[in-house]
């Protein structure tokens, strides 16, 4: 995303890239903070199923942040697979 974003040659591509950029930090400030809340406030019962949220948010953020300097399929699709994986687990706990 930072060498997308640097190699920008209109302004709508600077643009797009920008958003890209925010959405992707916003993503990884989630998984951090989604991570250390539940590691730090021991914010988990004594069943396991409380503790998947803590171990997708572990592979979360590295996944996140290796976006912030390589967009290619190696680590692009891994990526889009990890964000389902999320979205399954948010919509399977609230169920």
């Amino acid at each position: 995303m930072i060498e997308a974003l640097i190699r920008a040659q209109t302004e709508e591509e600077r643009l797009l890239e920008f958003l890209r950029s925010i959405f992707l930090l916003i993503a990884m400030v989630g998984f951090v903070f989604y991570g250390m809340e539940h590691w730090i406030l021991d914010h988990w019962t004594e069943n396991w199923q409380s503790r998947i949220p803590f171990f997708v948010s572990l592979v979360g953020f590295p996944l996140t942040l290796v976006m912030f300097f390589h967009r290619g399929k190696w680590i692009r699709y891994p990526f889009l697979l990890w964000m389902l994986v999320t979205v399954a687990t948010g919509l399977l706990g609230a169920y």
